[in-house]
C-alpha cells in the first residue's frame, strides 16, 4: 500500500511548540500536531519512503490525514506549481464616496477612463492561466461599470472558482441583480454599527447600506466588512450584534494607512491599544468570539501571500503585491504588457523571497510559522520596513499562547 511514497511535500516544515511536534504545510496552510508515536511514523516514512506493514489505529488515521492534506508526495501525485491562488482586481477607480484611508484612493479617482471589457477579459484569462481560483473584484465602486455583469460572467466561464465582489452598498438594487447570478459572494463595506454612527465614510449612507444587505442576503451569500480603527476598536461587540440583527456573517479589517500621516492621527491603533483590547476581549461573552482564547484557528504560514500567491491589479493593469500596497515603489509591472511569470519574479517584487525568517523580531519566536509574521502591508505602512512586525503582533501572540496553554505532557 502506497509503496510509491516520495517523502514529505517540499512545502512541509517540522517545528515544535511547548513540547508538541508539529507538521505545517505552507502550500495549503494545514497544521497537524503529532504524538510521540505519530512522530515516529513520520520519521519512518521520511527515511524509508514506505509505510510500516503494521500501524496502530491512531497512526492509520494520522497517515490518512497526512495523505489527504498533501503532506506527502507520491509518484502519482506531483505537487501543484500554479503561480497564483488569488487576486484583487480593481475594475474601476470611479467611486461616489470619500472614505477616509481608502486603500485604493488615487488623486485622479473619477477622471481616468476605465479599461475596456476586452482588456479586462485579457487580464482575467491571464489570471486563470496562472492558477488564480479566487478573485475579488474591487474598485473604486465596481458597480459603476455598466458591464460588470459581463465581467463576472466571463470570469466564471474561464474557470474562476470563487468570485467575490466588494461594494459600498449604495448602488441601485438593479445593479446588484445584474451580477448576483454570476458571483459567489457579495461583501458590503460597513462603517458604523447602526444608521446613526459615522466614522470614516460619508454621512447618511448607512440606511442604504443596511437596506442593500437585507435585499441581497437571500439572493447570494452576503457578508459585511467593518474597518477597525482607534475610534471603534472597543465597540466590536456592537458589530457582532449588528450581524445578528441582519442574520449575516461579517469580518473586521484594520485601517491600514501610513502611521506618520497627520490625517489619520486620531484613527491609528497602537500596540498599547491592542493590549487594552485583549483585556476587554476576555470580559466579553463567549458568543462574541472577539479574539477569544483558547479558541484559535491554526494555519501554517511562512509569510502572508502578498507578492507570492496573491497579487493586486489596479484599474489600469498595474500589478502590486497587495491591494493595500498600491505604491509607486512597489510597482511590479503591468499585466497587459508583461507576462505574470516575469512580473512575479521581477526585481520589482520585493516580497517574492521574503518570509517570516527575514523579520527582525520574528526570527526567534516559536510561533512564527503559525502567524507568518503578520501583515506585511501594515508593517510597511506603520514602520516603512517589511522587516518589522506590525502592531497586531501582540494580539496574535496572545491568541497562540492561550491556545497552547491548554496542553501539557499528559494530553499528548
Amino acid at each position: 500500500m502506497n509503496s510509491n511514497l516520495m517523502g514529505l511535500n517540499n512545502n512541509v516544515i517540522e517545528f515544535e511548540i511547548e513540547g508538541i511536534k508539529i507538521l505545517g504545510n505552507f502550500e495549503n496552510s494545514q497544521v497537524i500536531g503529532l504524538t510521540k508515536d505519530g512522530e515516529m511514523l513520520v520519521q519512518y516514512i521520511k527515511k524509508n519512503h514506505i509505510i510500516p506493514k503494521e500501524m496502530s489505529s491512531e497512526n492509520t488515521l494520522l497517515f490518512q490525514e497526512l495523505m489527504s492534506r498533501d503532506f506527502f508526495v507520491t509518484e502519482t501525485k506531483k505537487q501543484c506549481n500554479n503561480l497564483l491562488d488569488s487576486c484583487y482586481l480593481h475594475v474601476t477607480d470611479h467611486c461616489n464616496l470619500h472614505c477616509l484611508g481608502c486603500y485604493s484612493y488615487i488623486s485622479h479617482r473619477n477622471a481616468e477612463d476605465d479599461l475596456s471589457l476586452v482588456q479586462i477579459q485579457i487580464i482575467l484569462k491571464k489570471l486563470v492561466e496562472a492558477g488564480v481560483g479566487s478573485l475579488i473584484i474591487s474598485g473604486g465602486e465596481p458597480l459603476f461599470r455598466k458591464d460588470l455583469r459581463e465581467i463576472c460572467q466571463y470570469a466564471k466561464s474561464e474557470g474562476i472558482d470563487t468570485l467575490q465582489v466588494i461594494s459600498n452598498g449604495t448602488m441601485p438594487k438593479e445593479c446588484y441583480d445584474q451580477i448576483i447570478p454570476f458571483i459567489d459572494k457579495l461583501t458590503i463595506s460597513v462603517d458604523g454599527y447602526d444608521t446613526n454612527v459615522t466614522y470614516i465614510r460619508d454621512e447618511g449612507i448607512m440606511p442604504s447600506v443596511i437596506d442593500t444587505i437585507i435585499y441581497c442576503k437571500d439572493k447570494v451569500e452576503t457578508t459585511f466588512v467593518a474597518t477597525l480603527h482607534k475610534k471603534n476598536l472597543f465597540d466590536q461587540q456592537k458589530y457582532y450584534e449588528l450581524a445578528e440583527r441582519l442574520d449575516v456573517d461579517f469580518n473586521f479589517s484594520l485601517l491600514t494607512v501610513e502611521a506618520q500621516d497627520e490625517l489619520f492621527k486620531d484613527y491609528i491603533i497602537t500596540e498599547k491599544d491592542f493590549a487594552k483590547n485583549i483585556e476587554l476581549a476576555n470580559k466579553i461573552s463567549n458568543r462574541s468570539e472577539i479574539h477569544s482564547t483558547p479558541s484559535c484557528n491554526l494555519e501554517c504560514r511562512k509569510a502572508c501571500g502578498a507578492g507570492k500567491k496573491m497579487i493586486s491589479v489596479s484599474a489600469n493593469g498595474d500589478v502590486y503585491p497587495c491591494h493595500m500596497l498600491h505604491r509607486d515603489e512597489l510597482y511590479m509591472g503591468n499585466i497587459l504588457e508583461d507576462s505574470l511569470e516575469s512580473i512575479l519574479f521581477s526585481s520589482g517584487n520585493l516580497l517574492k523571497d521574503f518570509t517570516v525568517d527575514n523579520k527582525k523580531k520574528c526570527k526567534e519566536c516559536k510561533y512564527k510559522y503559525l502567524c507568518g509574521g503578520g501583515c506585511n502591508a501594515r508593517a510597511y505602512l506603520e514602520t516603512g520596513d517589511f522587516k518589522n512586525t506590525d502592531s497586531t503582533c501582540i494580539i496574535s501572540k496572545a491568541s497562540l499562547e492561550g491556545f497552547f496553554s491548554q496542553f501539557d505532557e499528559k494530553s499528548l
